[in-house]
């Protein structure tokens, strides 16, 4: 099985100390996703677990877990449901909604969300579906190298799915760090307000987050791989 970095590591025990419910932003590169296998392989009675992740993840991710976790997972398609045969499964947002009451008998007991600022919006349909099945889950690791896209607002849900006793509710949340504004249609939150106080409530509840230039000393030499890719219409592609 792969081994991990020392950072990695310093991720794994702070995710522990999160019982198993933390926000894992680390830049673009430091291996969220081999960090998540390294939770759950260590944690085997954190089981079923459900993967839920943009469409075109879902083979990577499948991958993923066959290198660092040693075992098979079920990519789940389309809006209608048919047996699950593994108890790793992975969604992708899109369908999520179709799958939800089957999914929510498994009684999953991890959920990993990935690239965790596609449920930025509280009221779209994929954001719903995301909390309700993480609803009563013990374990929940939220993914993403850009939790904040714009401004705090778009955090909320996840801190909602990953802290529900720490935030409640959105409105103190949004009047203490999103700028409020009274327009002529209610309250308007885009921008940021006490930023370094909401820094340290993260990192004290639930966030890990490391820079590429904070752990560069750890990192392999880059590599680059050539994959070859047959083309059958190679007329047509030129």
């Amino acid at each position: 099985m792969s081994i991990p970095y020392r950072f990695q590591s310093k991720c794994y025990a702070r995710m522990e100390e999160f019982n198993g419910r933390a926000l894992l932003s680390l830049e673009m590169g430091l291996g969220k996703t081999p960090i998540s296998c390294f939770w759950a392989r260590r944690n085997p009675e954190a089981r079923p677990i459900i993967v839920i992740c943009p469409a075109s993840l879902r083979w990577n991710w499948q991958n993923e877990i066959r290198i660092h976790m040693k075992c098979d997972s079920q990519i789940l398609e389309g809006m209608t449901p048919y047996p699950i045969t593994k108890d790793i499964i992975i969604i992708g947002y899109p369908t999520l909604h179709g799958w939800l009451d089957v999914l929510k008998s498994l009684r999953p007991k991890l959920i990993v969300i990935d690239e965790c600022q596609y449920i930025k919006t509280i009221g779209s349909k994929r954001t719903k579906a995301t909390k309700e099945l993480c609803r009563k889950v013990p374990h929940i690791l939220a993914l993403s190298g850009t939790p904040i896209m714009s401004y705090p607002a778009e955090l909320y849900p996840v801190l909602n799915i990953l802290c529900p006793k720490v935030f409640k509710a959105f409105f103190p949340f949004g009047q203490k760090f999103c700028s409020p504004k009274l327009t002529n249609w209610g309250w308007e939150y885009k921008g940021a307000t006490n930023l370094t106080e909401l820094n340290k409530l993260l990192k004290k509840t639930c966030m890990i987050r490391y820079l590429i230039k904070d752990v560069i000393k750890d990192l392999p030499d880059k590599r680059r791989i050539i994959v070859p890719v047959e083309i059958e219409n190679r007329a047509e592609y030129n």
